[in-house]
């Protein structure tokens, strides 16, 4: 885990970030306890590999989840397609 991915968890709280191995996201790569922080690549505990190819899809994932869908309306993410490798 770096240090910088440790400090984001820390600062979140064990609540919601109790893991070591990388930052809690749900479905749609969101940071579980904070609103508004996604995460990719193996700081993002996805329950998918921590590899390249991984990260670039979820990349490409989250630019057109930003570009296509209101994040402003909480029900807009709800009905927004989850993360798929």
């Amino acid at each position: 885990l770096s240090p910088l991915t440790w400090a984001i968890a820390s600062a979140i709280g064990k609540e919601f970030q109790g893991d070591r191995r990388g930052l809690k996201v749900d479905g749609h790569l969101k940071v579980n306890g904070v609103d508004g922080v996604w995460a990719i690549g193996d700081c993002a505990l996805t329950g998918n590999p921590p590899t390249g190819q991984v990260a670039a899809q979820e990349g490409k994932y989250l630019g057109r989840l930003f570009r296509d869908t209101d994040l402003s309306d909480p029900k807009a993410l709800e009905s927004a397609a989850p993360f798929e490798y």
